[in-house]
């Protein structure tokens, strides 16, 4: 009988097991220890990020500038052609702005100020 219970209930299994199952009590808990911790890993992440692309910011903002300028042309050169050709100018205008310029001009709107209204809205403000 020894030999079998040597096999079957040993101190190294019932330490694994016993590890086993702290390890699993514990990662069932997040603590706020653990919240902190995360926290602070996540933001390092992030400023370093923000480090390592400093020297794009140049370039992100010479290629918006581009297309600003590429899209304001785009649009002047049609809005003024349209209004050249267009038998009812005023129809022309209310046509021009909703489909060229109002969806851009919200899309970039929404892209910049979405985050902080969302949350605003998110706390009931």
């Amino acid at each position: 009988m020894g030999f079998f219970s040597s096999l079957l209930i040993s101190e190294e299994i019932i330490k694994t097991a016993s590890s086993g199952i702290y390890d699993g009590v514990d990662k069932a808990f997040y603590t706020k220890e653990e919240q902190t911790e995360d926290d602070i890993k996540r933001l390092d992440a992030y400023l370093k990020y923000i480090d390592s692309s400093k020297p794009q910011n140049l370039a992100r903002r010479w290629i918006s500038l581009v297309v600003t300028i590429v899209w304001a042309i785009t649009v002047l050169v049609g809005f003024i052609v349209g209004l050249i050709f267009a038998d009812d100018k005023t129809a022309f205008i209310l046509d021009f702005i909703p489909i060229m310029v109002v969806p851009p001009f919200v899309t970039i709107i929404g892209f910049y100020f979405g985050k902080q209204l969302l949350g605003l809205m998110n706390r009931g403000q």
